[in-house]
C-alpha cells in the first residue's frame, strides 16, 4: 500500500481544530487532518528517510493513491514529492 506510512503519520498528527477550519475554508469539499504546511514538510522528511525518494512507477502509484484518498493533505504531500523529483528532471 503506497500511502501506509503517510496516513499513519498524518493520523498521529491530526489536529481537529485546524481540520475543521480548513474544511470550512474549502467549503466542505475535502476532509482534512488539520496538518499545516510546516508540519507536513517535516513529516515528508520522515517519510523520505524511511521510504526514500520515489521515482518512476512507485511515484506514479503513490500519486494515484493520493488522489483517491479523502484527505486533502495527502494530495498536498504527493505534490510535494512530485516537485522534488521534478526539480531533478532534465528536458529532452
Amino acid at each position: 500500500m503506497p500511502l501506509t506510512l503517510t496516513t499513519q503519520l498524518f493520523e498521529q498528527n491530526t489536529n481537529s481544530i485546524f481540520a475543521e477550519s480548513m474544511k470550512q475554508y474549502m467549503r466542505n469539499q475535502y476532509e482534512f487532518y488539520g496538518i499545516k504546511a510546516p508540519l507536513r514538510k517535516e513529516l515528508l522528511k520522515q517519510i523520505e528517510q524511511e521510504e526514500g525518494r520515489l521515482q518512476g512507477e512507485a511515484l506514479e502509484l503513490y500519486m494515484l493513491a493520493a488522489w483517491e484518498a479523502p484527505y486533502r493533505e495527502v494530495q498536498h504531500i504527493a505534490m510535494d514529492r512530485m516537485y522534488k523529483v521534478n526539480r531533478k528532471l532534465t528536458p529532452y
